[in-house]
């Protein structure tokens, strides 16, 4: 639960970054993504279950604070991603170094 504790800090922050007024939701685009979610078995199909089984403060938090926020899957490897749409999509997410030499 260390690791959900951190990602509430994050938004706390993000929160404390853009005052609002009490009441409104912060307009930052917010990506939370669960990196090796294959291991866990809440994991197939949607990303926000899988937040609401492991993570709940988080989700609540995220649901409360910010106007922009998805959640999103990743396999062990890097190779593949769930958006938790019926489209998913599938693609290598291996970083490889780009540009000039």
């Amino acid at each position: 639960q260390a690791q959900e504790l951190f990602a509430m800090q994050l938004v706390s922050y993000l929160a404390s970054l853009r005052p609002t007024r009490r009441g409104r939701k912060i307009d930052v685009p917010v990506a939370v993504v669960f990196t090796k979610a294959d291991l866990c078995a809440d994991s197939v199909g949607d990303p926000e279950v899988l937040a609401l089984a492991n993570a709940p403060g988080l989700w609540k938090l995220c649901e409360a604070r910010l106007q922009n926020c998805r959640f999103f899957s990743s396999g062990v490897a890097g190779s593949s991603m769930s958006t938790g749409t019926s489209a998913d999509v599938s693609q290598n997410l291996t970083s490889r170094p780009r540009g000039p030499r």
